[in-house]
């Protein structure tokens, strides 16, 4: 048979000599040749600038010097159900086929056929026969270790891209004609850069400086087979499947002064959100969408400054990279833009928190080497132990030999990393520079005279958590303690709640979510974190760094890492570091007031001598009250106590423990159990909005971990109950079943999920 090359056609009668993997199939004497033709079509257009081109970027490229191998896959049938009735045959030099050296040989059969090519693979694809396309498709995917493996150099040095094609055919004869018309399995992205920023005010009358590119959350699924109508592009937040190319410095400037950056990547498809603008369109963007980021400075004391594109189909709200396409984008860069109202930019500047809480959620920088300056009131220990004539509310000093943890305008105060549940030392020479500022006098934010902040250095890279404590003067007495949890998770940001049953919404680094009961669809504001506090992940808390608290305390305790071993806290002096773990404290030693105990000595594990709470019946709280806090009703202003929020309650800004209605809808059958924990569904039989708890177990009375095995889902509610006890979540992963009604002693630590009740208002939380 001729050997017909036009148009970018290719001819084949075939047989071969091949490669194949060692599992069964029919006899290979079954085989008759076949005729099969091979196309390569240019991409299509992305976006509407965009012109088809073919690949790789030559003039008129050959067939030969698209294709370097092909995997010849038959399945008997169409569409899902369609069964491989072949091995995989792998063809490592594509070139003999063209010049007929090679043939081509398929089962014979009687019936419609699916026929699968994929070019350059450099290897043969795994693929038992008798599985079925659908099965196939689920599967067709290698794992990209980085993103230079989209691109495969031969040994002349030419590179090839993956590409793929699908036919049907009635029936397979000898000499059946077959053709197929390969795609591209990646998509192209073309991003011409403009930095047109000037000299105003918002730069400080320094423009921005464009210093470093990098493409973020690459899809690492390097799909075989993506040019079939019935392609799927799955994606599952515990196993992200995502990689990002490392930080580059911008290439040689065009003539114009403007950049010109190239990428291939996978297929990653990943919808639409609501945007109707390119400034919000990071907003609610989905988990795992590709986006392309700027890092630059600006200003005098160059400012670190970083810009985010989330790409797609357009740059206002599809997330869709589609297999085969090409798209260009322009960016510019006209001034330093304002973070306030653009969710596209992270401006480095400092951040000053106005609300106090105990905890406090911040972000790395996304720029390599940068870092953010995070200012923490210290307010709260004032309104704790001072009297009401000192301003204060709670009056701790009043019930025991505290004059000395009383504030004044002009007391001096001294911060100290107390813990944290990573090394420092792997960031600063002296791990105490984690803190910026660490003196302070006074404690009001509004008297210009007073200087009532420290503030920690965030770099880039950071996760976990760390644990600040404030002390009266240079070394006396520990007033307070503040949790900061190091993050690139950031639900503040507003969320829109939908009327049509949606329950996931996307955030920054992770999602939100929405349960299907009466308190959320009774409040249009209501979201609740998809994460335990603390935790760097949604994942098992072994991998995480879930926190753990007894009822009513405000401060945290480690649990497991992945090895199955207690996690270790670093705890510093002012040059040394050393790991230690918890004490463990009778609640008969701890004083009658053990809640002041509690605050002075926080990495205290109170334990009853019998199994009941750890609390000693203290004037300052109230065991009818949310969180224990006796003083909740009084709490009316938001830059002091926020409303319905215990002075106690240890998640951030924003956000509290939620009651125990909030989880009224976590019941079976709309929980099934995974390997490291548990899924709920919303809408019950719809397995396709599915949320995560962790098996993270608990720490029992005597502060000991139980259900390390990742037997045990547990989660405290802010709601107490009678004798010592408070309501909670628990869920066995053995049978899903959840405990309803369950009710805890308070002295036991449970990990706690943050939920936020009202609408958020960035400018009333931070001063940036």
């Amino acid at each position: 048979m001729p050997l017909l090359l036009a148009g970018g056609i290719l001819l084949v009668s075939p047989s071969c000599s091949r490669e194949e993997m060692d599992i069964p199939s029919r006899e290979e004497t079954e085989r008759v040749p076949v005729a099969l033709s091979l196309s390569v079509a240019g991409m299509e257009a992305g976006t509407p600038e965009t012109k088809a081109i073919m690949e790789p970027d030559i003039d008129n490229p050959t067939l030969e010097q698209q294709v370097k191998n092909i995997v010849v896959l038959q399945f008997e049938g169409t569409g899902n159900d369609a069964k491989l009735v072949a091995l995989p045959k792998y063809y490592k030099d594509a070139a003999s086929i063209f010049d007929e050296t090679e043939q081509i040989r398929l089962l014979p059969s009687n019936t419609t056929n699916t026929i699968v090519v994929v070019a350059n693979t450099f290897d043969n694809i795994y693929a038992q026969s008798g599985m079925t396309l659908g099965q196939f498709l689920q599967m067709d995917y290698s794992r990209l270790a980085d993103y230079n493996a989209v691109l495969t150099r031969d040994p002349d040095g030419n590179d090839y891209i993956r590409m793929s094609g699908a036919s049907t055919v009635e029936s397979i004869g000898t000499d059946t004609p077959v053709a197929i018309e390969l795609k591209r399995n990646v998509s192209k992205i073309t991003i011409h850069v403009t930095n047109t920023s000037g000299t105003g005010d918002d730069t400080g009358g320094v423009p921005v400086k464009l210093k470093k590119a990098q493409l973020r959350d690459i899809n690492a699924k390097y799909y075989y087979l993506t040019n079939i109508a019935f392609f799927q592009d799955n994606y599952t937040g515990t196993d992200p499947f995502r990689i990002d190319k490392e930080p580059e410095d911008l290439p040689e400037p065009n003539a114009d002064g403007s950049y010109t950056l190239t990428y291939y990547v996978p297929a990653n498809l990943r919808g639409t959100n609501g945007s109707t603008a390119q400034y919000s369109k990071p907003l609610g963007a989905p988990e795992g969408a590709t986006r392309f980021c700027l890092y630059g400075t600006y200003g005098s004391s160059n400012t670190a400054i970083n810009y985010t594109y989330y790409l797609g189909e357009n740059l206002e709200n599809d997330f869709n990279l589609r297999p085969n396409h090409h798209y260009t984008y322009n960016i510019t860069i006209a001034s330093k833009g304002d973070a306030r109202y653009d969710y596209r930019i992270e401006d480095c500047k400092e951040v000053k928190f106005k609300v106090d809480a105990n905890c406090y959620m911040v972000q790395p920088p996304m720029g390599q080497g940068q870092e953010q300056i995070y200012a923490i009131p210290i307010r709260r220990a004032a309104k704790f132990w001072n009297t009401k004539e000192r301003d204060g509310i709670y009056e701790g000093s009043k019930y025991g030999n505290y004059s000395n943890y009383i504030i004044t305008d002009g007391t001096s105060w001294t911060a100290s990393v107390l813990w944290s549940d990573f090394n420092l030392g792997d960031y600063f020479d002296n791990p105490s520079d984690f803190l910026s500022v660490k003196t302070g006098k006074g404690y009001n934010p509004d008297k210009a005279d007073q200087s009532p902040y420290f503030k920690i250095r965030v770099k880039s890279g950071m996760k976990g958590n760390v644990v600040i404590a404030v002390r009266y003067g240079d070394s006396g007495s520990l007033l307070w303690t503040w949790h900061i949890w190091i993050t690139d998770y950031n639900p503040d940001r507003e969320v829109l709640a939908s009327t049509s049953g949606t329950y996931v919404y996307g955030v920054e680094g992770g999602n939100v979510h929405r349960y299907n009961n009466a308190s959320f669809s009774a409040n249009d504001k209501m979201f609740i974190m998809d994460r335990n506090l603390g935790a760097s992940g949604v994942s098992y808390a072994g991998l995480n760094g879930t926190m753990y608290y007894q009822f009513g305390r405000k401060d945290p305790f480690v649990g497991y890492n992945q090895n199955g071993e207690l996690n270790t806290y670093y705890t510093y002096g002012d040059t040394a570091q050393k790991t230690t773990g918890i004490s463990l404290v009778k609640k008969t030693d701890t004083g009658s007031e053990n809640v002041l105990y509690t605050i002075s000595n926080p990495l205290a594990f109170i334990t009853p001598e019998t199994p009941e709470g750890w609390t000693q019946g203290s004037a300052l709280i109230d065991p009818t009250k949310r969180w224990l806090d006796n003083r909740i009703d009084e709490h009316n202003e938001l830059s002091v106590l926020e409303k319905n929020k215990s002075i106690y309650d240890p998640c951030p800004p924003g956000w509290s423990v939620p009651d125990i209605d909030a989880f009224d809808d976590i019941v079976q059958p709309k929980v099934s159990p995974s390997i490291d924990g548990v899924y709920y569904y919303p809408k019950d039989s719809d397995r396709s909005v599915a949320m995560y708890f962790p098996a993270d177990g608990q720490r029992t009375v005597l502060g000991e971990m139980q259900a390390t095995d990742r037997s045990l889902v547990g989660l405290w509610s802010a709601t107490p109950a009678a004798s010592d006890e408070a309501f909670r979540v628990i869920i066995y992963r053995s049978s899903a079943a959840r405990d309803n009604g369950n009710c805890g002693k308070q002295a036991v630590a449970e990990p706690v999920r943050c939920m936020r009740d009202s609408e958020y208002v960035r400018e009333n939380y931070i001063d940036d």
